[in-house]
């Protein structure tokens, strides 16, 4: 009977013990399940020599392992994608100091609809996309024919969604209302369309060059965003932005490097450039200002006076007053009292 008692009393307690464990468990997955997904954005632009810009975003929703999202790739000398999609990321691989995505992208482009692969490297700081030849797995699909023959596709960067959504939405909204955002009437029976949007978030301004098929022109705006709503308003300027790159660029650059687009202070009735000087000063970040009054452009170095310390060698000087006294201050001079 004892031996009967014992065995129940040790049955009970492993139940008891199993339970527990089973509790504990749940309470571990529910703590390390985030509530809430993770939002990354990431953004590539950059001017080519036709005047067009390459351009690709990236807007992420991570939760667990679980990602959606979308991706627009605009080439300037290619067919641009773009499209929504859905997939899994694995964990953190050291290799690369971030983690992959693997993704089925519904893409449309040229009138025509596709679901394809998309393999997605990204990080704190940059992301990218990876193309290669693909095939139908059968049900319409197109997936990578070699995963190991891939090409990397834009570099890139991290960026604060709020001005990525601010980039996207502002040119939608001009590309959509260009006809009736520019005051000037086309000409020959043509029809206003936007070539080329730049928007500057941290100012809210920005620039568009437009054409009808027959002349271009180009204007500089401010704007006002709420959500999807987007009011314009064009500011007057007597130097357009075409008008004074040219000049930024035969001025401020040296070997011909091409600028990317300008930024328009209202306030100074400047245009300002990032000069990618061949040579900089220490500790700042060069710009290419050109006053719309004068025509004529100078550098703004843009210095925050943070210079990196010297590194003076360890020497000794006894003076007059008989102290010693060591190597100090930018030239590394022996100072006496």
């Amino acid at each position: 009977m004892k031996k009967i008692l014992i065995y129940i009393v040790l049955f009970v307690v492993v139940v008891v013990g199993v339970v527990f464990f089973i509790i504990k468990n749940k309470e571990k997955e529910a703590v390390i399940i985030p509530k809430e997904p993770i939002v990354m954005c990431y953004q590539y632009s950059k001017d080519t020599s036709n005047g067009f810009p390459d351009r690709a975003w990236l807007k992420m929703s991570i939760l667990g392992n679980k990602v959606t999202g979308e991706y627009q790739n605009l080439p300037a000398k290619t067919d641009s994608l773009v499209g929504t999609f859905t997939g899994t990321v694995g964990p953190m691989d050291p290799k690369i100091s971030g983690r992959v995505a693997d993704v089925l992208w519904d893409t449309f482009g040229e009138g025509m609809h596709a679901t394809e692969q998309l393999k997605i490297e990204f990080g704190e700081g940059s992301a990218v996309v990876f193309f290669g030849e693909m095939v139908d797995r059968g049900d319409g699909v197109y997936m990578y024919k070699d995963t190991t023959k891939l090409t990397p596709g834009f570099q890139m960067s991290q960026t604060d969604c709020e001005s990525l959504d601010d980039k996207i939405i502002v040119e939608k909204y001009i590309r959509e209302n260009i006809k009736t955002i520019v005051p000037e009437k086309p000409v020959l029976g043509g029809s206003w369309y936007a070539t080329s949007i730049n928007v500057n978030p941290s100012m809210k301004t920005g620039t568009m060059t437009y054409e009808d098929g027959h002349i271009q022109g180009s204007k500089s705006f401010s704007y006002v965003r709420n959500n999807n709503e987007v009011k314009i308003n064009l500011i007057d300027s007597l130097l357009s932005e075409v008008e004074a790159r040219v000049i930024a660029e035969k001025s401020c650059i040296k070997g011909g490097e091409v600028l990317a687009s300008g930024i328009y202070n209202e306030n100074s009735k400047t245009w300002w450039y990032d000069a990618n000087l061949n040579a900089t000063k220490e500790g700042c970040n060069p710009a290419c200002v050109v006053d719309e009054k004068t025509k004529t452009a100078e550098i703004n170095w843009r210095c925050t006076g943070l210079k990196e310390p010297v590194a003076c060698t360890m020497e000794a000087k006894q003076c007059p007053d008989g102290s010693y006294v060591g190597r100090s201050g930018p030239n590394c001079e022996f100072v006496c009292p």
